[in-house]
């Protein structure tokens, strides 16, 4: 993962939202104009569609830090190294990934 791991195109947008999400390829456009302007022209082959780091390690993340931090909901995702928050989805033959490494305090070297 690098530093637009975060970004990702939206494939198919669902709810009452969804006609305010762009399509893909005018969030393509959008990337490729945000890319000459800012000198990245590779900009839009770094950013893809969602996959499970995005869904398990940094979307369900932060908004179970937010939902925790602003509404008291939510904390096993967010807190306390529980299962909840180490779980990372299956692989499609129903092997769970790796689960994430949660550290409650820095390690002690020496």
């Amino acid at each position: 993962a690098d530093h637009y791991a975060p970004a990702s195109l939206v494939a198919s947008p669902a709810g009452p939202a969804a006609d305010a999400t762009a399509p893909v390829w005018a969030q393509g456009v959008a990337l490729r104009l945000f890319g000459l302007v800012t000198g990245r022209p590779d900009l839009d082959q770094r950013v893809g569609l969602p996959d499970a780091l995005d869904f398990y390690g940094l979307w369900k993340l932060f908004d179970a830090l937010t939902d925790a931090a602003f509404y008291y909901r939510n904390r096993e995702f967010a807190l306390g190294n529980t299962p909840e928050q180490r779980f990372m989805g299956n692989w499609s033959d129903g092997v769970p990934v790796r689960e994430l490494e949660v550290w409650t305090s820095l390690p002690v070297e020496g």
